[in-house]
């Protein structure tokens, strides 16, 4: 499941585009409600921080220009969603078994570990 900030057009949008199943895509309207319950973090000095300057340093952007290439740009729905950092969450069941909260932009949570969570409880 992929937990976005959005309305039902962006999210037709999103799902057309690249293509997702539309019945895995849930929309978290302007307030927010469940980015605030998972306490992820929002701000645009987010964007500024030492962690993501390291983070995109590391970062192997060699195929970001074909990406970018077929990027199609959707409204955000507010001037806050811009500014709102993701996370990852690996359940099984009703128990999270991986949990991971982006500190910044392009700062997600690494495959590996991701991985790891999901083999180890299979």
């Amino acid at each position: 499941m992929v937990v976005s900030v959005g309305t039902p057009e962006s999210g037709r949008t999103f799902c057309e585009a690249l293509p997702f199943p539309a019945e895995l895509l849930y929309l978290d309207d302007a307030n927010q409600a469940l980015y605030k319950a998972l306490d992820l973090k929002s701000g645009f000095a987010a964007f500024f921080s030492k962690e993501t300057a390291q983070g995109w340093r590391t970062k192997n952007t060699d195929g970001l220009k074909d990406v970018l290439a077929g990027y199609k740009m959707i409204k955000p729905l507010t001037l806050d969603s811009t500014k709102q950092m993701g996370g990852m969450y690996v359940l099984n069941g009703n128990q999270c078994i991986y949990s991971f909260q982006d500190p910044g932009p392009g700062i997600h949570a690494p495959s590996e570990d991701v991985l790891y969570a999901v083999l180890k409880n299979a």
